[in-house]
């Protein structure tokens, strides 16, 4: 996996992609519950990888992603267009536990 970040106006987001990342695969984009990070979810990249593009992320104000002024789902889902727009993502499956099942 590969670690990346964004700059925001409230700090740095961080995520991980996969090494072998092709425009032909669907992505998933796998999105951690509250007080957790990326790592979750690090048992199913093996699984997945060989048929999807992985991206994981630490959510605004969680994990690497710290510090990060005043999380709230607007300034999430703002990082994400702008993780999208970064990796030339046009849509993908999100792949959610607790807060990220909403």
């Amino acid at each position: 996996m590969q670690e990346r970040y964004i700059d925001t106006k409230s700090g740095k987001v961080f995520y991980w992609i996969s090494n072998a990342w092709t425009k032909d695969k669907k992505t998933l984009f796998f999105l951690h519950g509250m007080t957790g990070d990326h790592t979750m979810f690090e048992e199913q990249v093996d699984y997945f990888v060989k048929d999807y593009n992985i991206l994981l992320w630490d959510a605004p104000a969680h994990g690497k992603s710290r510090p990060f002024q005043q999380f709230d789902y607007d300034k999430a889902a703002k990082a994400i267009k702008q993780i999208f727009g970064a990796e030339n993502i046009s849509d993908a499956v999100f792949v959610g536990q607790s807060m990220a099942a909403l």
